[in-house]
């Protein structure tokens, strides 16, 4: 702050603002719609990238980076979601194989016309009642029916506070 005269986190949520401006979220846009958009820009302009280090990204590095791996992938969309006003949590997953996968859930009914995976209830795990879609962001929302998303089972989530 003594250097910049601005706190980080004030200058990330300035960035996330920026980019829901250039991919033109509106206020007026249904949840899918904001949802549909967000996803499109991640696939368009972030590719996936194996950490050595395996570290969490901020947001605002996986922008700068241009690419990340599964959890960078999640947090930069949660982050986006929750400042388009969709409420989100983070998911680690793993399937049969023992391979560990990190998604987003959102708090929604139904993504309008897509097919979805979702839980119906997730309070078990701190999640806020009411169904859970789980959102997979490295790809489009027409794919989020994927069977592959289907092998992901659920053992730990993490809401996001924006508060």
């Amino acid at each position: 702050y003594e250097d910049v005269g601005e706190y980080s986190y004030d200058t990330a949520r300035k960035k996330i603002d920026e980019i829901l401006a250039l991919i033109e979220i509106k206020t007026y846009d249904t949840p899918t719609d904001k949802i549909r958009k967000i996803l499109d820009f991640i696939y368009q302009y972030i590719h996936y990238e194996t950490e050595v280090n395996d570290i969490f990204l901020a947001p605002v590095e996986t922008l700068g980076f241009r690419s990340g791996d599964c959890d960078d992938f999640s947090i930069l969309a949660a982050a986006l979601f929750e400042a388009a006003g969709i409420d989100s949590a983070i998911g680690f997953f793993t399937n049969k194989n023992n391979e560990y996968h990190a998604m987003v859930l959102v708090h929604l009914e139904d993504l309008s016309s897509y097919r979805c995976w979702f839980y119906s209830d997730l309070t078990g795990l701190g999640l806020e009642e009411g169904r859970w879609i789980i959102m997979e962001p490295q790809t489009i929302i027409d794919n989020q029916d994927d069977e592959r998303i289907g092998q992901w089972n659920l053992f730990v989530s993490a809401p996001l506070d924006t508060d």
